[in-house]
């Protein structure tokens, strides 16, 4: 204002808001060490934004950063990535794997990126590619922990972000795989619920039983999401509450575009929930500085 007041010769400086906005987007830039880096979006209740949350995350990154970055659904038992992100075609993780076994390809290490193309969604404004959970729920059964396993093998060859959005079951053969011997970084959707706490803390405990109390500490995030303003909800004791097991504990305001379902577009988003996603991806990427993680006792492939 007294910019514009003074005919644009008294400038202040950035606002503390302009200066936060410019912390979040360099740390949300922050440099991925020894690349691919496997980002597990994870809940023990389903409804609750885990796969919106994970594609939101990718996206974001993928708006502000030069990485080749993939979503993968890796949800056993209800994907919902065809409903939130537009899709050209019907192949998923099950077609991909029966690629790799047919006559086409010699070696799993032979499959080539544009052959890898024709499994994957490019969603172009976000540089974001996809790759989908099959629609069929007996197929989806049938895929375990070695189909991921030559999954893994083949993304780690061509991204350099690989976010992984996990179902809502941790003792499935797929999840659990992924939890204790995959990723690098964990982020826990909670909802604004009465029982979100104690929700989040069950995915917490059981990530910490298998990868050890201090791995969650360093590379934990939770997100408390879908917060109102006239929540009866104690969200400010879920983050007290939160923050002594993991790194960070933020907060998602409920969006009524993302409510809606649907296709989402970062142009209907509010200004609060956008600025939220950045400070959650601004956090997810600072981790990146800590390198990859290698659980003891087992290979991260």
């Amino acid at each position: 204002m007294v910019y514009t007041l003074s005919g644009r010769r008294i400038n202040l400086g950035p606002s503390p808001a302009e200066l936060r906005r410019s912390r979040l987007l360099e740390e949300a830039r922050t440099p991925a060490i020894d690349p691919p880096v496997h980002l597990a979006v994870a809940s023990a209740k389903g409804g609750v934004g885990k796969s919106t949350m994970a594609l939101l995350l990718a996206s974001r990154m993928g708006l502000l950063r030069t990485d080749r970055i993939i979503a993968v659904e890796c949800n056993p038992h209800h994907g919902t990535f065809r409903s939130r992100v537009r899709t050209f075609h019907d192949r998923s993780i099950k077609d991909l794997i029966d690629y790799l076994d047919s006559p086409n390809v010699e070696r799993d290490e032979d499959l080539t990126l544009p052959m890898l193309h024709r499994f994957t969604t490019h969603v172009p404004v976000s540089r974001l590619e996809v790759l989908t959970a099959p629609t069929d729920p007996t197929i989806r059964k049938a895929l375990g922990e070695n189909d991921y396993r030559r999954v893994f093998r083949v993304l780690d060859r061509y991204f350099d972000i690989i976010v992984l959005d996990l179902g809502t079951g941790l003792l499935d053969e797929t999840t659990r795989y992924i939890l204790e011997k995959v990723c690098d970084e964990l982020v826990v959707v909670a909802p604004a619920e009465l029982d979100g706490a104690e929700l989040g803390a069950f995915t917490l405990e059981f990530v910490a039983d298998g990868r050890g109390v201090e791995w969650v500490r360093e590379r934990a995030v939770v997100v408390i999401n879908r917060v109102v303003k006239d929540t009866q909800v104690d969200v400010g004791g879920m983050e007290i509450y939160f923050r002594q097991w993991v790194r960070a504990c933020l907060r998602i305001s409920q969006d009524p575009h993302l409510k809606s379902g649907g296709i989402f577009d970062w142009n209907q988003i509010s200004k609060a929930a956008d600025e939220e996603i950045l400070a959650l991806t601004a956090e997810v990427a600072s981790g990146f500085s800590l390198g990859r993680s290698v659980p003891s006792g087992a290979a991260p492939k």
